[in-house]
């Protein structure tokens, strides 16, 4: 069994609600059999930084990220980064991580 990585942004302020929804789009689109390489292969996550970036910034974060041993785990959390709106304030989230495939 191998491991496939992956990164999703989800324009949806609350971290828990962002990461169910994540879950939930991943199962829809490629089921909820196991071994999708998907973010449906997360029950956690953690946090990378409290502090909001653009969307771009956080992808491009969390693509240095996916090689660090904290993020590297198929059966670890997943990554979370803040993305933030013009003013700074939280207005989503990425996620990442390596999941089963």
């Amino acid at each position: 069994m191998g491991a496939q990585p992956f990164i999703v942004q989800m324009a949806i302020v609350d971290p828990r609600e962002a990461f169910r929804a994540a879950i939930e789009e991943a199962q829809e689109e490629y089921g909820s059999r196991g071994y999708t390489g998907t973010i449906a292969e997360k029950d956690t996550f953690t946090r990378v930084t409290s502090t909001p970036m653009t969307g771009e910034d956080a992808e491009r974060r969390a693509r240095t990220l996916l090689n660090h041993p904290r993020y590297e785990d198929k059966a670890g959390p997943a990554g979370a980064i803040p993305v933030g709106d013009d003013t700074g304030a939280i207005s989503g989230w990425v996620f990442f991580g390596w999941a089963p495939h």
